[in-house]
């Protein structure tokens, strides 16, 4: 069926388009690299509730964290590893980041 050929070459369009476009948004506004962006987008994608963008620091009380690339060499992005303890409350030292108005 040709058209049905039609709309799929219409919706990888638009997919890439929305895609390309979310993530030169968040790099933008946040200061981020490609892969990270491209990171963020995708654990958005597939996680629910709504995630959000946070910022804070993290707190030892609530378990050790480690940049990534301290263990992998072959990561260069800014991903942190958090190892948070069961009775935790890390959301305590983070705050949702606004959406600035434009």
């Amino acid at each position: 069926d040709p058209n049905l050929k039609s709309s799929s070459n219409i919706y990888s369009y638009f997919h890439e388009y929305l895609v390309d476009t979310i993530i030169a948004d968040l790099m933008e506004k946040y200061g981020i690299e490609y892969e990270d962006a491209e990171y963020m987008l995708n654990v958005f994608m597939r996680h629910h509730p709504r995630p959000v963008i946070a910022k804070g620091t993290t707190e030892i009380t609530c378990g050790p964290c480690q940049l990534t690339s301290e263990r992998d060499v072959n990561r260069k992005d800014s991903h942190v590893d958090w190892w948070v303890y069961e009775d935790a409350d890390p959301q305590e030292y983070f705050r949702e980041v606004e959406k600035s108005a434009e």
